[in-house]
């Protein structure tokens, strides 16, 4: 989950991430928070942009420290942290856990809160455009899309989170 996070930053997903994360998947044996925490992924092998790696890494440890903390397992610690942080999505470095780490900005923070199992949707180019086909006008900055999208699932009375697959969907069948 993390490493699909950070590497969907500015790249096509479905072209570019998802097969990134495939190959880390397919070179680890161990897929877990602590391990990623302990293994930072080679730069070069998996095509990350500067940071990146150490992005990852740090995300991992925090969210493992945090599950340590709970005395819970990653995905209910991850769970638990991402419903705790709803609100923050505008300042994401008032967290201390994934939002202050360096390279975790809102819309990267957005997406972490979505893979963590809460209601929340990644305001980056994919939601701006499934938004706009629907005519809603919004300018390419994750904190409008961001405030658009909050507006639109509430009028339609759904989740950010059903929001967020419905633009993936309509953005899949143009």
């Amino acid at each position: 989950m993390v490493l699909d996070v950070v590497t969907s930053r500015q790249r096509n997903y479905r072209q570019r991430a998802l097969p990134l994360v495939h190959r880390w998947e397919a070179d680890n044996k161990y897929h877990s928070l602590r391990w990623l925490s302990l293994h930072e992924p080679d730069p070069e092998r998996y095509g990350l942009r500067r940071g990146e790696p150490q992005t990852i890494t740090s995300v991992a440890r925090s969210m493992a420290a945090l599950a340590d903390d709970l005395g819970l397992d990653d995905d209910k610690a991850c769970k638990q942290w991402a419903d705790s942080v709803a609100g923050l999505e505008h300042s994401p470095s008032l967290d201390p856990i994934a939002g202050a780490i360096p390279g975790i900005g809102p819309a990267l923070f957005c997406y972490l809160r979505m893979r963590s199992g809460s209601d929340a949707l990644k305001p980056g180019l994919r939601v701006r455009n499934g938004l706009r086909h629907l005519g809603f006008h919004t300018s390419t900055d994750e904190h409008a899309i961001l405030v658009v999208a909050q507006a639109a699932a509430t009028e339609a009375g759904i989740g950010l989170l059903v929001l967020d697959q419905l633009v993936w969907w309509l953005n899949e069948t143009k």
